[in-house]
């Protein structure tokens, strides 16, 4: 089952309002249908729209007809495509609706795929087919830029990934390109690594996952405040102090543990941690 919203002033709309009580039932019918899915499009042979309707084959052809005159919705053959879906539908923007949609749409016939996407393009919409599939992998680039570089946030983030997204190749993401590292006579926030992270760690007598914790903290405080590090090599070194100082709450070492991992690619869940605290591990 489908749980989907409806906004309920589609009633009193100027359009809607001027069709028929037939139309008016079809469109509401499109709008609830179980095979409408991601996008607002899906498959629905005439036959079933017959049955669910209790319409002819006959007027069922003849309201398609007429609901693609008003260029509201689209008729491909069987498929059917809601044009403002995406409008009405914010929630579609979600990360994981993004990624279930992409496949959805990329298990379509290539040919309807393409003649629906092009008259959504054609018709100037807030949202192709394409666009779906373009957000699913700017998704992907972001999930991995922040395992790597989990102190970028916010428009330096997307900044980052127009950067990644401009040395892809053909669609496929260069990943040993966004995880290289960067380390030059002047330290920026790439150049400090998980090794360099462990050797600082081991060389002050701190913990690992601490002394990231307290560095990520510091980045994003001086991100929300506009301002830059010119030295980070030095910053590490000042979160030392603090971390030497800081005792981390049980939470917050299950979490530094997890942010840890994830920036030295060798992922811990959030169980293996809590188990890893149970022994004393942490």
């Amino acid at each position: 089952m489908i749980n989907r919203m409806v906004k309920t002033e589609v009633v009193r709309d100027e359009w809607f309002c001027s069709l028929t009580p037939d139309e008016k039932w079809f469109f509401t019918y499109l709008l609830v249908s179980p095979d409408i899915r991601y996008a607002g499009v899906g498959q629905i042979p005439e036959k079933i729209m017959s049955i669910d309707l209790g319409y002819e084959v006959a007027v069922v052809r003849e309201l398609k007809r007429r609901l693609e005159v008003s260029k509201k919705v689209l008729f491909i053959g069987n498929w059917v495509c809601l044009v403002n879906f995406a409008k009405h539908n914010k929630g579609l923007f979600n990360p994981s609706v993004i990624e279930a949609t992409s496949k959805y749409l990329e298990s379509m016939p290539i040919k309807t795929y393409e003649e629906i996407n092009n008259k959504l393009k054609e018709m100037g919409v807030e949202m192709s087919l394409d666009n779906y599939i373009e957000k699913r992998r700017r998704n992907q680039v972001k999930k991995q830029l922040r395992r790597t570089k989990p102190y970028l946030m916010g428009q330096k983030l997307d900044i980052e990934v127009d950067k990644v997204l401009g040395i892809s190749d053909s669609g496929k993401m260069d990943w040993a390109a966004i995880q290289k590292v960067v380390v030059s006579d002047y330290p920026t926030p790439e150049s400090i690594t998980p090794d360099l992270i462990r050797s600082t760690a081991k060389k002050f007598g701190v913990r690992p996952y601490q002394l990231h914790w307290v560095f990520i903290q510091k980045i994003n405080k001086l991100s929300a405040s506009g301002r830059t590090k010119s030295d980070y090599l030095a910053l590490l070194k000042e979160c030392v102090l603090v971390a030497l100082k800081k005792n981390l709450t049980d939470q917050e070492k299950i979490i530094a543990v997890v942010l840890f991992s994830e920036f030295a690619l060798t992922p811990i869940t959030r169980l293996q941690a809590e188990i890893m605290l149970d022994q004393g591990e942490l």
